[in-house]
């Protein structure tokens, strides 16, 4: 790690030369920029994406890197997504499950629908991730070790409004399954990590109404993006 400062602001350079990371839904949002620092910063890097292949490569056309695209809400694509990887660089050192859909089910809406939408989600944001965690936390463990890094969010913590529940729980579930590697494994090597950004104005995102529009803008103060208005919306 080297810092650097030009212009008064301190910089951190860090040598990734030697490490393998695997991306899920690095071609778009913030799994794309945490593959292009990656890249930047010299890692090999696995692109996971599944729709988006032009953006992909405009990731990939950075540094070492190769795309794979996988459904994640389809379990063999999954594994097999894993399995391919190692087969490209069978030392895998990170794991970043990053890959989620933001999906609305209103309250309101059939239960047939409702149920739609909580399946798709779970399959995608927590199912897939805990199958590759435990593809990962396997590897690691017979390989020296290893990191797993989930991409969570602050609704796991605080909730979010009643047309994303399936988003809040599925989000939840990643922090407890990244805990439980954490606490089991941890003596083995393998390290889990959450990360839980507040909110990141992405593609991911999309207010299916003005009535949800008008939720997600009283729960912020526009004077300061990102930050919580406690009187409007307090932590639980």
């Amino acid at each position: 790690m080297e810092y650097s400062k030009g212009d008064g602001v301190r910089r951190v350079k860090i040598d990734l030369k030697e490490t393998t990371v695997l991306v899920t839904g690095a071609s778009r949002g913030i799994g794309k920029a945490i593959a292009k620092s990656l890249l930047l910063s010299g890692a090999r890097v696995a692109i996971h994406c599944h729709k988006h292949r032009e953006s992909a490569e405009e990731i990939a056309s950075l540094g070492d890197s190769r795309i794979f695209e996988a459904d994640l809400s389809k379990d063999e694509e999954t594994l097999d997504l894993f399995q391919r990887v190692l087969q490209w660089s069978p030392n895998l050192n990170v794991l970043v499950n990053n890959a989620g859909v933001f999906l609305s089910a209103p309250l309101e809406s059939s239960l047939q629908e409702w149920i739609r939408v909580w399946d798709t989600t779970m399959a995608i944001n927590l199912k897939a991730s805990s199958i590759l965690c435990k593809e990962a936390a396997n590897y690691f463990a017979q390989h020296g070790g290893g990191r797993i890094i989930s991409i969570s969010s602050r609704a796991a913590f605080r909730g979010d409004t009643p047309e994303y529940l399936a988003y809040a729980a599925s989000k939840a579930g990643m922090v407890a399954l990244s805990r439980s590697i954490a606490r089991g494994m941890g003596k083995r090597g393998v390290k889990a990590f959450v990360v839980a950004p507040g909110f990141t104005r992405t593609e991911i995102y999309r207010p299916p109404d003005r009535l949800s529009r008008q939720r997600f803008r009283g729960s912020h103060d526009r004077r300061h993006p990102g930050r919580q208005r406690r009187k409007l919306c307090p932590l639980r």
